[in-house]
């Protein structure tokens, strides 16, 4: 009997110690796995703070506004980036201006650096010859010298930021925090300036519809509406009004000088900005900033884009017209009108044409500009937001360059006032045909 207690104080004994070992391994257990948790728990934070990233369109060439930057607490960003082949994590915190950070390198790099200046200089040596022919006596009309004015805004629209984008995206620049000095002057060169002229082209080129539909449709008010001095009038209130349009991007945010450990370099410290809004009261910022875009998204998109579209179909339908109206003096051996109305059908074909191509990128730029809107930046990350918005500059900047194309393939005065002015021996047409205006 007394073995027999002494049998079972053994096993109750042996019970306790296991239980007490099995605790005490589920607790180093624990203990092992809460690090893990608290490092995972960072992670995330991490990359929820590298979410924060710069919205591009030019897009208007494109505005880079970090979103981060509306708050004057520093970002914390514990995603590597590449520096040289080489990857190297970022000191944190940081609310430096790296351009490295917020934008795909994959397309940024290619096309910012490379692609986009290319297409700029090769469109502004189109656009240079373009005016000069169009600004010959022989060659002036109310409907050229609307074409001049969209030729300059397009040329300056991807030659101003041109420069900006080789020294920063074509080297390794891009991969530094952008210095003190250059970050006033990357914004302005780089956005908001390429904002304004591709602002002036939209709106020239709705006049230029608009102007168009009621010289074909409406030739006597034409002769009154349609003047070189008020479509001059019309140029230079375009200017004025995109000047005041986006006026308010160069002042939206102002940098403030920091320094940061560089991104580029191990044991150095680099000059870079941090972007506070102008509006200190972010509930007010906020709203400034949603009704400001909604306005370029409706002004400078969407109501250019359905005016424009209107215009084409009436344009195709009279053109239409004027064939049939063609055919009619040619029968009755009208030759002089007959051709006059030719001319005239092929100038608003060509503009048929410039304004498809125009709204072939255009459509697709406002949709976009919506989905970039306050109320909707959720839908689309921000890596999927920046890489179209990188395409949609290219797009814009590639379109600039079609005027150039369509004038050379389409108006036979153009080739030939084109010849004489690369030619100089070549003798050009001088026929009363050759020299008579468009209207």
């Amino acid at each position: 009997m007394r073995k027999g207690k002494q049998t079972e104080g053994g096993l109750r004994l042996m019970t306790v110690l296991l239980l007490l070992w099995s605790i005490h391994a589920s607790a180093q257990r624990t203990s092992g796995a809460a690090p893990n948790r608290g490092a995972a728990e960072k992670d995330q934070a991490a990359d929820e703070a590298s979410d924060r990233h710069f919205s591009s369109s030019t897009t208007d060439s494109p505005q880079l506004i970090p979103d981060h930057l509306e708050s004057e607490e520093p970002a914390r960003n514990d995603s590597k980036v590449s520096v040289n082949g080489l990857h190297a994590k970022p000191q944190e915190p940081r609310d430096g201006f790296l351009l490295g950070e917020y934008i795909p390198p994959e397309y940024a790099v290619p096309i910012n650096g490379y692609l986009i200046p290319t297409v700029a200089f090769v469109t502004a040596i189109g656009d240079s010859l373009l005016c000069i022919v169009l600004l010959k006596k022989e060659m002036r009309s109310p409907t050229d010298a609307l074409f001049v004015a969209i030729a300059i805004s397009d040329m300056l629209t991807g030659l101003i930021p041109a420069p900006v984008l080789i020294y920063f995206f074509a080297t390794d620049r891009f991969w530094e925090f952008v210095p003190y000095e250059w970050c006033s002057v990357f914004f302005s060169l780089a956005i908001d300036t390429p904002r304004l002229f591709h602002t002036a082209s939209v709106w020239l080129t709705t006049t230029l519809g608009v102007q168009r539909y009621i010289c074909v449709c409406h030739p006597l008010k034409a002769r009154t509406r349609c003047t070189m001095k008020k479509t001059l009038c019309w140029i230079g209130a375009v200017f004025l009004m995109s000047i005041v349009s986006v006026l308010y991007s160069y002042f939206e945010f102002y940098p403030i000088e920091v320094e940061r450990p560089s991104a580029a370099e191990a044991n150095k410290t680099v000059s870079t900005c941090r972007w506070v809004p102008l509006v200190a009261n972010e509930e007010t910022e906020s709203v400034i900033r949603s009704v400001y875009h909604w306005y370029l998204a409706i002004a400078v998109s969407f109501i250019p884009c359905v005016i424009l579209v209107v215009m084409n179909v009436l344009l195709i339908r009279a053109m239409r017209q004027a064939e049939k109206r063609r055919v009619e003096l040619l029968r009755q051996n009208r030759r002089r009108e007959s051709r006059r109305l030719r001319e005239s059908t092929s100038t608003t074909l060509m503009l048929v044409i410039v304004v498809s191509l125009f709204l072939l990128v255009e459509i697709p730029v406002g949709i976009f500009k919506i989905l970039e809107s306050p109320q909707f930046a959720n839908t689309l990350g921000h890596d999927v937001r920046n890489s179209i918005a990188i395409t949609d500059n290219l797009f814009i900047v590639v379109n600039n360059s079609f005027i150039f194309v369509v004038y050379c393939t389409m108006s036979k005065k153009f080739r030939n006032s084109l010849k004489h002015l690369l030619t100089p021996s070549c003798r050009r047409d001088t026929t009363p045909e050759a020299v008579e205006q468009d209207v």
